[in-house]
């Protein structure tokens, strides 16, 4: 269409001055309707240029998302792989020691003479079982196709504090108002920094007495776990401090700080600072829980203050 318009226009462009031309002036005419080819066909040209570029640049943006878009399935390829191998290495080490744990618990807290000793192999069963379950659950998170909504509920709140105080086997005297109203990002992680702490007093300072202090200093939220010096040896269990990194990162990401280090008397602390609603307020509201609890071993006594 456009190449039959460019004679058209240079005919009927000079057209009008077909009169002048004549009387052997006719290849003036020519040179004249040549002229307006020449310039109609550079317009045309030009357009089509315009035209063919902005086609190219969609088809290059149309390629690089589609490339994007393959490397993104590929990456996923490959994170899938990954995860499903990390869930079966869970699964065959992991859960096959951590059941055997439990049924020689089992079978220590049927035929243990002492009291004590029952006690303490139904705790070693009772949060071997809990281990387990919690296992399970990561593997199928590590099995989800995909999904970043792949949930990890039931997940701890600080409603159960308390009883991760009782199984600790540590003298913890938990101290402050437990908040009620922040985000359940915000309550599990103070829980996992409180678990941590603990597990850590268990491994680095047996023997330690430990205090938990919560405060809300302005909309902030702190979670302070103290503990004294060593009483008895340390466990020499391995340790690559995974958990402050993680405790460190979750912090991090709910907008919060994490800080830790020895005490004057050879302690030592571990402090959680977590904005109230972690960046993600759910607009749930609760009652505030005072008071101060001693948890001791087998129980938690609470004191009102």
């Amino acid at each position: 269409m456009l190449v039959a318009c460019v004679p058209a226009y240079g005919i009927c462009a000079n057209l009008p001055d077909l009169d002048d031309y004549r009387g052997g002036h006719l290849s003036e005419f020519a040179v004249a309707i040549g002229y307006s080819l020449t310039a109609a066909g550079v317009a045309v040209l030009l357009g089509r240029l315009v035209v063919t570029r902005r086609e190219l640049a969609r088809h290059m943006t149309e390629l690089r998302a589609a490339q994007e878009h393959q490397r993104e399935l590929h990456a996923q390829t490959v994170l899938a792989r990954e995860r499903a191998h990390l869930a079966r290495e869970m699964h065959d080490v992991v859960s096959h020691q951590v059941s055997l744990i439990a049924v020689r618990a089992g079978a220590l807290q049927v035929s243990a003479d002492s009291t004590d000793t029952k006690e303490a192999a139904r705790t070693i069963r009772t949060l071997s079982a809990a281990t387990l379950d919690e296992l399970r659950q990561m593997v199928a998170v590590l099995r989800a196709p995909g999904s970043r909504d792949a949930g990890l509920a039931p997940q701890p709140a600080l409603n159960l504090l308390d009883d991760l105080i009782a199984d600790s086997g540590l003298d913890v005297t938990l101290t402050g108002e437990v908040p009620r109203d922040a985000s359940p990002a915000v309550e599990r992680a103070a829980f996992r920094t409180v678990q941590e702490a603990l597990t850590n007093v268990r491994k680095h300072a047996p023997g330690s007495t430990v205090v938990v202090d919560f405060r809300r200093p302005g909309p902030a939220r702190d979670v302070t776990v103290t503990n004294t010096t060593a009483r008895h040896p340390a466990l020499g269990l391995p340790s690559a401090r995974h958990g402050l990194l993680g405790l460190r990162e979750r912090a991090e990401h709910l907008g919060g700080a994490l800080s830790h280090g020895p005490t004057p008397d050879g302690g030592y602390r571990l402090h959680l600072q977590l904005p109230r609603s972690g960046r993600a307020a759910d607009g749930r509201r609760g009652a505030e829980r005072p008071g101060v609890t001693v948890g001791h071993g087998r129980g938690v006594r609470r004191a009102r203050a």
